[in-house]
């Protein structure tokens, strides 16, 4: 498995993405006020299983393998 590295801080391009996907969700005032928040925000380091977790995301289902192996572990 690779190891992910995260910069220290969003690139230039990533506010203009951000304002597109927000677009679909909010009303334009809305996003642009985000995205001004957003460019002066600090960056927040989270775990990778917290942000999951906070998605509220589907469980994979047991059949699924690798559940299945870490299931066969427990």
């Amino acid at each position: 498995m690779s190891h992910v590295v995260w910069l220290s801080k969003p690139e230039d391009h990533d506010f203009p993405a951000a304002a597109d996907y927000l677009g679909l969700l909010a009303d334009p005032a809305t996003v642009s006020t985000l995205i001004d928040r957003l460019l002066s925000a600090t960056a927040e380091h989270k775990k990778a299983k917290d942000i999951l977790r906070a998605a509220r995301l589907d469980l994979l289902p047991t059949d699924n393998p690798h559940v299945a192996s870490d299931l066969s572990k427990i």
